[in-house]
């Protein structure tokens, strides 16, 4: 038998002023977010550039040079294009504070944290201390993010739309007694977020998407002038874009083979719930199997296989990463089967959680990509709220939470972070001379195909968006 969660009511006091065992809590999640900002940090500065950062970094210097605004951003998987300059602006605006190719993670280190504390502080001053506090361990110290967190790729900037949407439908939420002005101001900030996130990448529909199901099941009950509002204020990156489109100048926006009837096909389904589960864990096999420590590219098209010896520390490890897997998928199991007998704010949230699922599926149906765990980054939140809520119910005493979160931070997580930090290429700056004086803050103006330091080594040409 498991130990209710223990709730806060919407009119008590905030959980922070409760006792000791908030006292501890919030040492342990300032701990846990120093821990993981040193560690992204670490990997920023170990970061390089290849064919994808190229092609954003050249995005962004077209604005921080010339100040010229381009119709559409970046060719999206499968075809189409991103419209709009939202991208380039996210990119160019810190390339022109600081002409360095660092600059714009700088601000994907910034908007994760910033989206950390806001889902953090949500969930302390509405669920429980427990649960806030676990959701600190597995939010800002997975892998999965720590590993996108260092490098430049338009997902990555998705956390910080994924939290305040997650924020502004909670103060929506149809029982919420919020004044009519709150209800405007949040509907105007949900509806600019949910126009502009797609804008940067096409996973950022996901959260479009999710708010029309939280509205269909009735769980939010948002003001419509606000939504209007918001949706115009969010497309106005596009107007380069329609400007184009009158010209006849705009690609196809939409990937070849978007079609209801895919959904027929299963297989994508299946993975994109088999990723759900595997995004709340450490279980990034696919991404240890690229390290250095398992693969000796030596500039060849294939990297060798593993040294036996090298198993004596990858599998155990690998073991902890898919055991954590399993425990995310039976969290999953007994928190979202049936969210009947909560109550409050965490009914809510659950309900959120399960519905971001029920989009996730309904959109990976209907898409002819495949369904890849960086493109759920933007529910990264929504996939560690359940792990959360039953790690808290399970291990509910104070000094147990604590002993097993640092277990599980030193076992799993750390040791998984650490072992890409050290030993995925995209953290292993190649001896080029090019990077050398790229990394020096020298030649970003000119910049050029930087080749790769492992595969085939085969030069692609450049995609460069129309002036």
């Amino acid at each position: 038998m498991t130990t209710p969660v223990p709730r806060a009511s919407e009119n008590a006091p905030s959980p922070a002023t409760a006792g000791p065992s908030a006292t501890s809590a919030r040492r342990w999640i300032v701990a846990i977010f120093a821990a993981g900002s040193v560690l992204q940090v670490w990997m920023i500065l170990r970061s390089w550039v290849y064919f994808d950062q190229v092609l954003l970094l050249r995005l962004g210097l077209r604005w921080a040079l010339d100040h010229e605004l381009v119709a559409w951003g970046k060719v999206i998987t499968g075809g189409g294009a991103a419209p709009g300059c939202a991208l380039q602006l996210a990119i160019g605006l810190p390339l022109s504070l600081w002409m360095d190719l660092r600059s714009p993670l700088l601000l994907v280190f910034v908007s994760h944290l910033v989206a950390g504390i806001v889902l953090v502080r949500l969930l302390w001053r509405t669920v429980a201390v427990e649960v806030a506090l676990w959701f600190a361990v597995l939010y800002w110290l997975s892998p999965w993010r720590l590993f996108h967190g260092g490098f430049l790729w338009e997902p990555h900037l998705l956390l910080l739309p994924g939290a305040l949407t997650l924020w502004t439908s909670f103060c929506l939420r149809a029982e919420s007694p919020a004044a009519a002005s709150r209800r405007v101001l949040a509907s105007l900030l949900l509806a600019s977020i949910v126009t502009v996130a797609p804008q940067l990448h096409a996973s950022g529909a996901l959260l479009g998407l999710h708010f029309v199901l939280l509205w269909l099941f009735r769980r939010v009950r948002p003001h419509l002038g606000g939504l209007m509002a918001g949706g115009l204020l969010g497309a106005l990156p596009m107007l380069p874009a329609v400007r184009a489109f009158f010209a006849g100048e705009l690609p196809p926006w939409a990937p070849e083979g978007l079609s209801l009837g895919r959904l027929l096909g299963v297989h994508h389904v299946l993975k994109s719930a088999l990723l759900w589960v595997r995004l709340s864990s450490a279980e990034t096999w696919r991404r240890l199997l690229e390290t250095v420590f398992l693969r000796d590219y030596g500039g060849a098209v294939d990297a060798a296989p593993p040294a036996p010896s090298a198993w004596l520390w990858a599998g155990p490890l690998m073991a902890l990463a898919i055991a954590s897997a399993a425990l995310a998928l039976i969290a999953n199991l007994r928190t979202l089967r049936s969210t009947a007998k909560e109550e409050g704010a965490l009914r809510w949230l659950l309900d959120a959680a399960r519905l971001a699922l029920l989009a996730l599926l309904v959109a990976t149906a209907v898409t002819p990509v495949s369904p890849q765990i960086r493109y759920l980054l933007v529910l990264l939140h929504f996939a560690c709220l359940p792990v959360a809520v039953w790690l808290a119910r399970t291990l509910p005493s104070a000094a147990r939470l604590a002993r097993w979160g640092i277990l599980a931070l030193v076992l799993v997580r750390l040791p998984v972070a650490l072992a890409l930090a050290l030993g995925h290429p995209m953290y292993r700056q190649p001896d080029d001379p090019v990077q050398r004086a790229l990394l020096h803050g020298e030649g970003l103006e000119r910049l050029e195909l930087v080749p790769a330091p492992f595969g085939s080594g085969k030069e692609r040409e450049l995609p460069v968006a129309p002036r």
